[in-house]
């Protein structure tokens, strides 16, 4: 009789330290999962700033030679990004008055500004 209290004893104890692994268990694995979130993040943002940097023209820069520096930067991200696919296509948009809005498709193999109708994502 004793030893099937004794049995009965150890398999409730087994239990609870399995229940217990097993939450230390999605503890960590949740843990895990956060940290790896966290970087994803800063990464992309540290990613984004790049862009931003890589293609932010300097106060007063002259439109005259828009084409050939933005043709001339996309180069050299395409060469130095560690995720050149980042930027796909570059795009200049200007309002040349109160409601209208041009946008121009910088086309890589002629260096040139190309107008282009708007992209429904960009709507």
């Amino acid at each position: 009789m004793g030893l099937l209290v004794a049995l009965g004893l150890l398999a409730v104890l087994q239990y609870r330290w399995i229940s217990r692994a097993s939450d230390a268990e999605r503890d960590r694995l949740e843990a895990g999962l956060e940290a790896s979130a966290s970087r994803f993040c800063e990464a992309f943002d540290s990613e984004l700033g790049r862009i931003y940097r890589a293609f932010q023209l300097p106060e007063g820069f002259r439109s005259g030679d828009l084409e050939s520096e933005l043709t001339a930067r996309l180069a050299a991200w395409r060469k130095e990004a560690p995720v050149p696919g980042l930027v796909r296509e570059l795009l200049v948009v200007t309002r040349p008055g109160r409601e209208a809005v041009e946008i121009r498709r910088l086309d890589e193999a002629s260096g040139r500004l190309v107008e282009t109708s708007p992209d429904p994502d960009l709507a």
